[in-house]
């Protein structure tokens, strides 16, 4: 099963908005913050410590903690606006890995109740839920660019170590990148740490061109590879030369 499921949220501020920090950022942090008090069996101890661990949903969701890859993905562009006038809308883009689908209420539950039609303080209004299935499709693929970070300049290990992950803990079956003609055009990049509820995420890496001679997931292209991919991170353009 390679479905992802693309689930867009758009609500609007009849009153304006003006938020201090990145809208996505902080709705996500809300949402992990409600996730934890809903689904978490054992709030006392720490996640990887727990015996209740392999029960347990908020767990899974967060891809252990987040020592793996969450199967939840609130997309974040590079640039997002943090000024709203009255009545501006907000489209939110959020993927979900797999059998974690399951667990898609939580997105109901989370807009429509927990945050009580207020966010960071502001009111809104929700115009609109819909569900999409994200078939996988494979693309040749000849020349990408990641221009957001990944954790590695080997991008074999970005893509492959992504995959086991998703096949393993969110019964996918994608297929595995072979091989990489070369990486070029590298850069360091360190964003800092970045807190998901009581983890701190080091986000430093690297951007680069990647050559390669290769069919890949547009899906997994869509929603960003590596490590990173659930705040930003590992976003790709793809640079056919063949292509327009």
């Amino acid at each position: 099963m390679n479905s992802i499921k693309k689930i867009k949220v758009t609500i609007t501020f009849p009153l304006g908005a003006c938020f201090h920090s990145n809208i996505v950022d902080y709705t996500y942090k809300q949402f992990l913050k409600m996730l934890k008090r809903m689904s978490c069996i054992n709030i006392d101890s720490k996640c990887n410590d727990c015996l209740l661990k392999s029960a347990c949903q908020y767990y899974k969701i967060t891809g252990e903690n987040f020592s793996g890859y969450p199967g939840f993905i609130f997309n974040k562009d590079m640039f997002v606006e943090n000024i709203f006038r009255n009545n501006d809308e907000y489209e939110f883009e959020i993927y979900i890995i797999g059998d974690c689908y399951v667990y898609k209420d939580y997105i109901d539950i989370f807009f429509k109740e927990y945050l009580n039609y207020k966010l960071a303080g502001f009111d809104f209004l929700i115009k609109k839920i819909e569900c999409e299935d994200l078939f996988d499709e494979e693309k040749k693929i000849s020349e990408l660019d990641v221009y957001s970070v990944v954790e590695t300049i080997d991008f074999i290990k970005v893509y492959n170590d992504m995959i086991k992950y998703y096949n393993d803990k969110y019964q996918c079956d994608y297929k595995f990148l072979k091989v990489v003609s070369s990486i070029t055009m590298i850069k360091n990049i360190n964003e800092g740490n970045v807190s998901v509820n009581t983890r701190k995420v080091n986000k430093k890496g690297y951007i680069y061109r990647v050559c390669l001679d290769e069919k890949l997931s547009l899906n997994l292209l869509t929603i960003g590879v590596g490590k990173f991919n659930f705040i930003g991170g590992g976003k790709v353009a793809i640079k056919n030369k063949n292509e327009s």
